[in-house]
Order: structure tokens, then sequence, then C-alpha cells
């Protein structure tokens, strides 16, 4: 509109006064010659081009002028009218995308730039059967960008960079600083308020992003933010100008903002618009730094704390002593056989009686997973006043999943009156630990795990000290929590039993290199040698599995293995079966992946079925026979001497978990612990023995840095 009225102007003025119609003469004459010079010697390349290119190339060529002529014969010359397979469509598309290059750089159009993608695909999308809109999709995956070289499109690249270099150079390279600091915030930064979008402190660099990549479409220049192409010296002349236009009203001072304006009047009402929002913006954000000034002041505040040095020793050790607070320790017990009358325990079952409710999970309404009960009248006196009653039960429920929910938690109080009650058994609806993970959870827990065994707890007086804080900007200080930390491990390690250094572990589990079915090594991709740990019977002279019990948990521990397999399984198999991305193919290696997992299922659950029948049955404190110990000894002999690698990993995971199981049942099974020998509980000290940095359960003090 503002260009029109130029032009009605300069008509008036040409008519009402002579000597202006005179100098117009003189002005426009030359601009009228030059303009018609070019379109002769562009209509005489664009007709050489239509004649010297190929068929391919002339249909593009002809797109630039009559885009719907162009693209029906481009469907009908590649032969995409009709339906296609999606490899041959591919194969078509990569040729259009080589063709398109082609004329892009030896046949460009000075004006209009090259073919830009998001009209080509538009006018394909019209009419293109519906059947081979894969067409597209290859098309935009095969599309072949414009590069500055030496060939005539590329000249014409370099000539756009050229020249605007000195026209806009300094406002597209301001322009380019900004968006690529803008680039990092454009997605997750998106205008929370579209009707007023400057409230954004990232607005100046996104509404720049947004305008380039407009022109870059246009121009066929650009695929995204992240395009190798984000440089808008390539854009054509116009786009450039109009870019560097908006840079100077986002960046520039109020004149230069006005200067540009009155050098683009078809723009002229974009960019004062954008030039009021700016000071918009500017108003805002001068205002949010004034409201974020004290947070920043108490962050530097906190940083100023965080290099080490910046407090002395002395200053060091009084902030340890002050830091230093009060709090319950959840000891477990140990050594396993220990006498323990209290009510106190981690795992195991809550005594909830059975008029109260077993809380159940916000969202699903299924029964939250037992923490742990802890008896009330145990609790030792701390200084201050204490939150807990003084009598009575402590029921602590969580959620026990990798996808935990918020709320999904229940501390339950039962009274004194009622905690003599037994404990009550699991709800049927229980779901498994890592339940929300579906056919992921063979991967981190056995099948069936519902709650944890139950250990015996012994609440203890002891100091700890809290992690990092910013209400506190001196214990960021990292002289401070190493301090704090040293004290806290040897304040709860003066009420632990020595740290465990058994080797039974190594011992039991021999090293051996992979051998395939002709003897020879097995080698990765950079030729190392692989590894496995196989179980050593005869290094456990105890003999394996020692009990019933015993017999009983590594069968089952079989079973699990098997049963997990299973599941991975089926999940692969479920996931050939589905279709998530559209494709309609899976990879070539994944039906056979599917056939492995299932077979390994059913060799495991085999080997499961073998061992029970080598072991028999026995009654669960009997100790196993010898000839039973020889028998599962010799069998195990002859799977060490396979190269099936499935069944030797299971078997030296069934007995360190078996071994495990059992000793951990042995803490609240006096017969059972009668009935295992003390290389059961060395096997597994490191997992056993409760030491400062393993399983901290701490009630009251301050927030832990570390929660196990």
């Amino acid at each position: 509109m503002i260009d029109r009225i130029y032009v009605i102007a300069l008509v008036l003025l040409s008519v009402l006064f002579p000597q202006v119609r005179s100098a117009l003469v003189v002005l426009i004459v030359p601009i009228l010659f030059l303009a018609f010079l070019t379109l002769t010697v562009l209509f005489i390349f664009e007709a050489l081009a239509n004649v010297l290119a190929p068929k391919l190339q002339r249909d593009l060529i002809t797109f630039r002028y009559k885009p719907k002529r162009a693209i029906l014969r481009l469907i009908r010359h590649l032969g995409i009218d009709k339906p296609q397979e999606k490899a041959v469509l591919a194969e078509k598309a990569k040729s259009l995308a080589k063709a398109i290059q082609t004329v892009n750089l030896r046949h460009p159009h000075p004006f209009h730039g090259p073919i830009p993608e998001s009209r080509l695909v538009t006018a394909l999308n019209a009419d293109l059967p519906a059947d081979n809109q894969a067409f597209i999709r290859a098309l935009q995956k095969a599309w072949i960008n414009p590069k500055p070289d030496l060939s005539p499109g590329g000249l014409v690249l370099h000539f756009r960079s050229a020249l605007g270099r000195p026209l806009f150079g300094r406002w597209l390279e301001i322009a380019r600083k900004e968006m690529l600091y803008g680039a990092i915030h454009m997605v997750q930064s998106l205008r929370q308020n579209p009707e007023k979008p400057w409230m954004n402190q990232h607005w100046p660099a996104m509404e720049l992003i947004s305008v380039y990549e407009v022109f870059a479409n246009r121009s066929g220049l650009a695929r995204g933010l992240v395009s190798v192409e984000f440089c808008p010296s390539l854009l054509p002349l116009s786009y450039q100008r109009k870019l560097a236009a908006l840079a100077a009203q986002l960046y520039g001072t109020p004149s230069q903002a006005l200067l540009w304006r009155l050098l683009n009047p078809s723009f002229y009402r974009v960019l004062k618009e954008i030039a009021e929002t700016r000071t918009k913006w500017e108003d805002w954000e001068s205002e949010r730094k004034k409201i974020e000034a004290p947070r920043l002041k108490k962050y530097c505040e906190c940083e100023s704390y965080r290099a080490s040095g910046s407090l002395t020793p002395d200053e060091v050790t009084a902030l340890v002593a002050e830091q230093a607070q009060d709090c319950i320790l959840l000891n477990r017990l140990w050594p396993p056989g220990a006498a323990t009358t209290g009510n106190s325990w981690l795992g195991g079952l809550p005594c909830l009686p059975p008029e109260m409710d077993w809380p159940r999970a916000l969202r699903t309404n299924l029964p939250l997973h037992f923490l742990a009960q802890v008896d009330c009248a145990e609790l030792p006196t701390l200084s201050g006043t204490s939150p807990l009653p003084r009598d009575g039960l402590l029921l602590f429920f969580s959620d026990l999943d990798e996808d935990r929910q918020s709320g999904n938690d229940a501390v339950i109080h039962v009274p004194k009156a009622r905690e003599n009650v037994p404990p009550r058994a699991l709800p049927h609806d229980l779901p498994e630990i890592n339940h929300s993970i579906a056919g992921l959870a063979s991967s981190f827990n056995e099948p069936g795990l519902r709650h944890y065994p139950k250990w015996p707890v012994v609440p203890t007086a002891v100091k700890a000290w809290g992690g990092e804080t910013e209400a506190e900007p001196k214990t960021l200080n990292n002289d401070y929590l190493d301090q704090s930390y040293a004290a806290q491990e040897a304040n709860i390690a003066a009420v632990m039993p020595p740290p465990p250094n058994s080797t039974r572990m190594v011992d039991l589990f021999r090293r051996e290199l992979q051998r395939d079915a002709d003897g020879r090594f097995i080698r990765d991709a950079d030729g190392k040698v692989f590894y496995s740990s196989f179980f050593d019977p005869e290094a456990l002279s105890a003999g394996f599995p020692f009990c019933g019990a015993g017999i009983h948990a590594f069968v089952r521990r079989l079973e699990l293995s098997a049963e997990k397999q299973a599941r991975s399984a089926a999940e692969a198999r479920k996931w050939l079966e589905s279709d998530p991305y559209g494709t309609g193919k899976k990879p070539a290696n994944a039906h056979a992946e599917a056939e492995e997992e299932e077979t390994a299922a059913r060799a495991l659950a085999d080997l499961a079925r073998q061992a029970q029948k080598v072991l028999g049955d026995q009654p669960r404190l009997d100790p196993v026979p010898i000839e039973t110990i020889k028998r599962l000894h010799e069998w195990l002999t002859s799977l060490a001497g396979t190269t099936e690698r499935t069944r030797k990993e299971a078997v030296r995971f069934a007995v360190s978990s078996a071994s495990l199981d059992l000793a951990r049942a042995a803490v609240t099974d006096p017969g059972l612990f009668r009935a295992l020998p003390a290389v059961v509980f060395e096997m597994h000290e490191a997992w056993l023995v409760p030491t400062p940095r393993h399983a901290q359960h701490l009630m009251l003090g301050p927030t832990q840095r570390k929660t196990n």
C-alpha cells in the first residue's frame, strides 16, 4: 500500500510540476532501460535453459512460472501417478532431488533464487496420489541444498553474499549471533503467552529466528534451525534487506530503527510494531531483572563459597560443629542370629490392624509397597522437641517404581492399643516393584518381586550433617562438605560392625576365556577376548546348596531367570508385531534376535527342570546328602565345559542369588541360621554387613544428600 502511495505521489508531482517531471524522466529512463536489459538477459537465459536442459530439469524450470502445469508433468514423467513400492519411490525421489540440485546450480533464477522445498512439497501434496505420499517424505530426506561453488547457481549465491555484505553486513552479523544464541531456547521457550509474546527473555532472538526460517524456507536454503545453511548472507537480497531491517528494530538505536523503516516502506508497519514491542519488552525485562536481583545476589553469594579455600580451616571446623544435628539411625541387626526383642524392621510385612485400610496410590489406586515399621517406644530420646509420637507403630509405604508419582507415599500411625497384631498379608493386587516399565521390569527386577526381605533394625542416636543448601551459603563450601561427610561417616561407623573384607565371592567364581564351537577365543570388534565368571563347586567345601531351603532357592532362581528371559522374548515379539513408526518394515536382525531370546528362555526353563531332577526334594532345614551334592557338582562341571554362555551365566547367577536369599532369610529365621554354614554369610558380606556408606536410613535430623 505504501509503495502505491509513493507511485501516486510521484505521478502527481510530475503532472503538477514540470520541473519535477523533467527530473523524474532523467531518473526513470535509465532505470527502465536497465530493467528492460535485465529482463531481456533473463529471458534469453531461461530460453537457453529450456532448450539445453533434460526433460525433468525443464519441468523444474517451468515450475518457477507455472507450478500447476509443471507439477502435473513431473508426476507423469516420473511415473508416480499410480501406486508404487516404497523402494521405487525412494529411488525416484533421489533422482528428482539430484535434478533440483542441478537446476539450482546450473540454471539459477537471478531474482527468485533456488527452487524452494516448501513450495514444491506443497504443490506435490495437492496432486500426488494418496498411495504415493511416501515419495514426499523420501524427497525431503534426499533434498540437497545449493552450495556457493563455481557453478552459475553458486556464483549467484556468491554475488548475493558479496553485494549484501556492504549493504546489510553489520545487521546480518548481529542477527546471526543473536539467532545462534536464541536457537538454544527456541524449542524450550516457545511463546507461553501468545497475546504478549514479548514477555519472554529470549523474545528478540526468537523473533529473528522465526523470520529467518520463513525467508530461508521460501528460498530453499533452510532445513531447520540446525541447518548447515544457517547463514543469512545466502538469502536473496530482498530477504537480507528485510532481515537487516528487523535486526535494526530489535538491536539498533531509535534513529537507526526509524531509518530502516523508511528504507522499507512496504515493510514499515510490521517494523514499527516490532519496534513498539521492543519497548514493551525492554520495560518488562528491566522489571524482571529488578525482581530477580535479590535472588541473583543470593546465588552469587552462594557461589562465592563453593571454591575450596573460601573459608579458613578454623571457620570450616566451627561450621561443622555448628551444623551437627541429632537424628536416629535405623541400624540393621548384625551379626545374624543375635537375639532381638525389638518390633522395628525394614521390609517384610507390616503389623497393620485389619480395620485399617492398606494405603493406595492416588492415580492408579494400586496398593503401595511396604518399606519399614518403626516402634516409637524403641526410639532414643533426642535433645529438643520431637515431632514423633511416644508410642505405637509408624508404618511407611511408597510406590517402589521407576516412574514414581508425587503423593504416592504414606505413613500410618498404629496406636499402642492395636500394635500387637500379627503381620498383615500382602494385598492380592499389590503390583510388582518397578511395575510401570512393563517388559523392562525383567531387566531391573526379578519377576514377582513385590516386597523385600524382613530385616530387624535397632534405632540408635547418631549425629548427622545436611548437604549443601542456599539457606546457609557457607554449607556449599567444598572443604565443609568433605569434612562434614567424613564426620557423619565416622559417627555412624562407631555404632556399626567392622567393615567387611571377605574375598569368598571372588574365590567361588573363576574367570574363563570364552571359546566358540571350534575352540577359538571369542573376540570383540577391537580384538579383545571375552571373559566370563563361572561357579567353581570345588571352592565351596561346605557343600552347596547346604539344606532343603537351598535346593528350593537354587531351583527358584533358575526358574526366575527363565521367566525373565521369557518376558524379554515376549516384549521382542510384541515389538515385532507392532508398527510404532508406520514403516511397515522391521530391521532384518530383529526376527533373529527374537527367536534367539525365545530359544534362550526355553533352554533356561529346561535347565531349571534338570536342576530339580538332579537335586530332588528335601525338607527345608535338613542337610543335603553327600551323594546329592556330588551329583550336583558333576552336573555343574559338565555345564562349565559347554559353550552355552546363557546357561553358564544363569548357573552363576543362581548360585550367588540363592545363597544371598538364604543369608537374608536366616536373619529372622533361627532354624535356617543354624542350618547354614558361616561361609554363606562370608560370601555376601559386602551386601549384608551394615556400613556407613550403605543403607543410611535416618529419621529426623537434616535433609540428607544421599537417600538409599
